[in-house]
């Protein structure tokens, strides 16, 4: 049932990773649980050693196969988390498979990549801790200064990417040896840039792997709910009338992957042209509620919604006015619960390399999937459609890599712009099946 209304409340693979990349031109569980498949040893593999000791283990369902790598340093203190993620993951009929080898540069990484997958494909890959990361934008073609990480370029394995004045920032992609969509997912787990909870590294990381481990247990009580959050104009067309049809597009996909859903409407020409602080909610075009939105929108935020699609003015710190990183705070020292899946098309909301990024607070802070834009957005509608619509019959990595092979295939720029999406969490999650309620 969808309601507009205006709310009240509402693999193991370790690593040794480094946080960025210099490109150069083309290029808890219970205690029986057995440890993770991986034996750290003193003296990692080397790079062609660790590929081929990947390779012998993947099986023959290239679906199925799924690499988690861990920074180097999280490995034995997460062993028991990691263990049950890989329990769990077979449960759901994936194939993780194990191993050691040092990296520095996003351009080792996809290499260490492609040569696995020439040999036996696999499906994605989750990294946990700080791993390197390419960076790029489509805002490089109208001359600004704009570039930020794009997973893209690991998630793409046969085409070549160039970086002409070799700024370090990636400027072109072609189809290469092969073609520019992906052949992979990445998902990341990155506590690197968030300090605001003033816990350690391991903590957030082991909160986090209890937060999956019980949801895929049905253990993670939830609203099995889903929620769509944007401005008056888009809804309801104000400025342009087509962007009313394409409001309606985004609530209908997703509508089915939980039993309700909600849609949570702002009017955004209410006060000033500058970041507004205030919104008034809206449950129709001639009916309005005078509340403070941002009120509205941090109870929203602590209701423990299954499913969040967000469009709302953005930067990496939050949502222009309503919700920070800050706010996650709020949110958690009052008893609520974050929404466990967001996706916000909003602009840097997905930006893992600047402080306390609103994606990573979130993940970190109390939902298990993040998926958003690393710069200033310049996604489409239909991108946003088309994962929705994906995440009904697939885990999140996969309608990631849906969502990516629809964009590549039409958007013709040097660089698309779909190569800044970030997906933050595990990929091999899906929406809504496990939800207590």
């Amino acid at each position: 049932m969808i309601r507009t209304r205006a709310l009240t409340c509402l693999v193991v693979l370790v690593l040794t990773g480094c946080s960025s990349s210099s490109p150069t031109e083309t290029s808890a569980g219970p205690s029986p649980t057995p440890p993770p498949t991986a034996t750290p040893t003193t003296t990692p593999l080397s790079l062609d050693d660790a590929a081929q000791a990947i390779v012998g283990q993947l099986g023959d369902d290239a679906s199925a196969n799924v690499l988690v790598l861990v920074n180097q340093d999280l490995y034995d203190p997460l062993a028991p988390e990691l263990a049950t993620l890989e329990e769990d993951m077979r449960n759901e009929a994936w194939h993780p498979v194990s191993s050691i080898m040092p990296t520095t540069t996003a351009e080792e990484l996809r290499g260490f990549l492609h040569s696995i997958y020439a040999h036996k494909p696999f499906a994605g890959v989750f990294l946990v801790g700080t791993f390197p990361y390419a960076e790029s934008s489509a805002y490089l073609d109208q001359g600004a200064d704009w570039a930020g990480p794009a997973d893209h370029y690991l998630m793409d394995l046969d085409g070549t990417w160039t970086d002409a004045n070799k700024d370090g920032i990636y400027d072109a992609l072609s189809d290469g040896a092969g073609d520019r969509k992906p052949e992979i997912f990445i998902g990341r787990l990155n506590a690197e840039h968030v300090d605001i909870f003033n816990e350690s590294e391991v903590d957030l990381m082991k909160d986090y792997f209890d937060r999956d481990h019980a949801y895929r247990t049905g253990n993670l009580s939830a609203q099995d709910a889903a929620i769509y959050a944007t401005y008056a104009h888009h809804h309801y067309g104000r400025y342009e009338a087509t962007s009313a049809t394409w409001s309606q597009n985004e609530i209908d996909s997703i509508v089915g992957l939980t039993a309700e859903t909600y849609a949570f409407v702002f009017d955004d020409e209410a006060g000033s042209d500058e970041w507004p602080t205030e919104f008034w909610n809206v449950s129709s075009s001639d009916e309005r509620s005078e509340v403070i939105a941002q009120q509205e929108f941090i109870t929203l935020m602590s209701d423990g919604y299954t499913y969040l699609s967000i469009g709302i003015h953005g930067w990496h710190e939050g949502w222009g006015g309503l919700f920070t990183n800050v706010d996650v705070l709020s949110v958690l020292d009052s008893g609520g619960q974050l929404p466990l899946f967001v996706s916000s098309s909003s602009c840097s909301t997905g930006d893992i390399a600047l402080e306390n990024d609103i994606g990573s607070t979130l993940t970190l802070g109390g939902s298990l999937i993040f998926f958003g834009f690393a710069v200033p957005s310049e996604i489409t509608w239909e991108e946003i459609v088309v994962y929705n619509e994906a995440l009904a019959d697939l885990p999140v990595g996969p309608a990631l890599l849906e969502t990516q092979t629809y964009s590549i295939s039409v958007d013709s720029a040097p660089i698309p712009s779909s190569v800044n999406w970030i997906l933050l969490g595990d990929p091999t999650l899906r929406v809504g099946v496990s939800t207590a309620s």
